[in-house]
């Protein structure tokens, strides 16, 4: 387990104590677990041809800047009531920014019943910084 810490009898009270406070559970039992896709891992999938959605939460406006060409676009603010537009059973990677609102927007999906859901770390930010460095960055 995770819950070995230093020997020292202060920090292993002081986490026993905040172990009791957060019911802390190893992550392995958590029920709605968002995972996480690099973006070398989302670069590889689309050379592979694999079959997925990639959705793109942010703004329109964001959306001027850069975008992904392929990208299906909801908001995260619509998607409250547009999630039904998805397939429940297909492959979704959510994209943002830096990755915080496509976190959000997964974990809600996850509670939606979508089962295959990944959120990409760093957002479009990484992928223009480390995989298509000609995009524009904001």
């Amino acid at each position: 387990m995770v819950y070995k810490i230093q020997s020292n009898n202060t920090k292993t009270q002081l986490f026993r104590v905040a172990k009791n406070l957060l019911r802390i559970v190893p992550v392995q039992n958590w029920p709605h677990m968002v995972e996480q896709i690099t973006v070398h891992e989302l670069k590889a999938k689309i050379e592979r041809g694999d079959n997925f959605i990639l959705l793109d939460v942010r703004t329109h406006n964001e959306l001027d800047i850069c975008r992904f060409e392929n990208a299906l676009h909801i908001p995260l603010h619509e998607l409250a009531r547009r999630f039904v537009e998805l397939d429940p059973n297909a492959e979704i990677i959510i994209t943002c920014h830096h990755g915080g609102r496509s976190q959000q927007a997964a974990y809600f999906l996850l509670q939606k019943g979508f089962r295959n859901v990944s959120n990409l770390v760093g957002g479009i930010d990484a992928w223009a910084a480390l995989i298509d460095t000609a995009m524009a960055r904001y």
